[in-house]
């Protein structure tokens, strides 16, 4: 027989088994209560806690916000501040250096192994003063000289009273060359910083990088090529620092064209060298090329060709170039080519010259134009200077003046022209030619 399962059921005698499991039960309930009063005491407690946290996380974080924001701001006031001091302190240096330079205009520098041997003024001065007669048939006029020091390595300077034409100081300089094979060397005196920076670009020479630079009047001129015309080195004002050539590239960007036609960036040292009116195209041995703003004005939209062109031009001699088919007068063809942010075609070597024939077909015009006044010079529309001419007139020309017109213009005929033999011919501005165009700041070395 099976046990019988015990159930709390009423009794005669004391509590019942009824009473019992109630008061168990109640007593279950009651625990449970306060069990889940204590974990909900317990949460809320640790809710709380964290809820602070958080409200002091978050006021924590507003507040180094604040102070960040508050560094930024003073950050930036400072960086404005000290750009401006910067800026006044460049300004400063740049007027000292003209001052400077203005009071060295007078004065001359004489060195080489010439004067090595000479230790005292006197004797220098007989040397100088004897080489001047013997080779530029000229005598030095005491007077003009308002004092002469000995400077370190044997060199001499010497300050005269006046720079103007037909002066001493105007003779030697203009003539210096006929000092050659002597062992005295003649140059104008730099103020400190305009020698540093001469001395750079003679290193540069060295290099090849360019291909002379010499002084007029305290101004530094470069010529990057045997053909190009001399380019004007506004240093110091053209010297800034940048820390790549692409940085040194967009500090040329921010300059107008005239400004900043191109640079050369030295990694060695930092220095970044601003040139105007380069006559051989804009940054030709640097990294402008591949700045964004660069290559959108010279490059085809979506080429990553550093050799394209944009639409309608075609790439020569590191030139791009366009023939426009339409015959018009000078003017009209100058207008043409502006509309297209070009100008008329400068040949200024051989390869480029033999490229504009290519392009020209039958004839086309050059932007060429006689120098006002001067016989036989011809001037860039590229705003660059003279244009070397001699070898590329047809036969017969120039003529100068035709039924009666003076023609200074050029236009350039190819070699299948029925109008005459091919070359360089002068023109009246009255002529009709296509304008053979050719883009402002385009010039890429090393591309076909």
């Amino acid at each position: 027989m099976g046990k019988r399962r015990k159930v709390c059921s009423p009794s005669q005698e004391g509590p019942s088994d009824g009473d019992i499991c109630a008061e168990l039960k109640e007593f279950i309930v009651s625990e449970n209560s306060k069990c889940v009063k204590e974990i909900r005491d317990s949460n809320d407690r640790r809710i709380a806690a964290v809820e602070e946290s958080l409200s002091f996380a978050m006021d924590s974080l507003t507040a180094m916000s604040e102070r960040q924001r508050s560094a930024d701001i003073d950050i930036l006031q400072l960086q404005r501040e000290t750009a401006e001091l910067r800026r006044r302190l460049q300004h400063l240096e740049l007027s000292e250096d003209r001052e400077q330079q203005e009071k060295r205009l007078t004065s001359l520098v004489f060195s080489g192994p010439a004067l090595q041997s000479k230790t005292s003024r006197e004797d220098a001065a007989r040397l100088i003063r004897s080489l001047v007669q013997q080779r530029m048939e000229h005598a030095l006029d005491s007077a003009q000289v308002k004092a002469m020091i000995r400077l370190r390595n044997g060199r001499v300077l010497i300050d005269f009273t006046t720079a103007a034409p037909g002066s001493d100081r105007d003779v030697l300089f203009r003539n210096k060359t006929k000092l050659k094979g002597t062992g005295l060397f003649v140059a104008e005196s730099l103020t400190p910083r305009r020698q540093a920076m001469f001395s750079d670009l003679l290193r540069m020479k060295k290099e090849g990088i360019i291909f002379s630079v010499f002084t007029r009047s305290g101004v530094i001129l470069a010529c990057r090529s045997r053909d190009s015309a001399p380019i004007r080195i506004t240093d110091p004002e053209a010297t800034v620092s940048a820390v790549s050539a692409v940085g040194c590239g967009l500090r040329c960007e921010a300059q107008t064209p005239q400004e900043c036609s191109g640079f050369i960036y030295r990694p060695d040292d930092g220095t970044c060298r601003l040139f105007s009116g380069d006559c051989r195209g804009p940054a030709a041995n640097s990294s402008q090329l591949i700045t964004e703003r660069y290559r959108a004005r010279v490059v085809s939209a979506g080429s990553t060709d550093r050799c394209a062109c944009p639409a309608g031009f075609s790439r020569c001699a590191g030139r791009c170039l366009q023939r426009l088919n339409t015959e018009v007068n000078y003017t009209t063809a100058e207008s043409q080519c502006a509309a297209l942010g070009a100008h008329l075609a400068v040949p200024r070597s051989d390869e480029e010259n033999q490229c504009a024939t290519e392009l020209a077909d039958a004839a086309a015009w050059l932007g060429v134009v006689q120098v006002p006044g001067v016989d036989g010079q011809y001037r860039g529309a590229d705003g660059c200077g003279t244009v070397p001419v001699m070898d590329r007139w047809a036969d017969q020309q120039p003529d100068k003046v035709a039924f009666g017109v003076v023609e200074e213009l050029v236009v350039l005929l190819g070699p299948g022209s029925e109008y005459g033999w091919p070359g360089w011919h002068d023109n009246p501005a009255s002529a009709a030619w296509p304008p053979l165009c050719q883009l402002a700041l385009s010039y890429q070395l090393n591309c076909l």
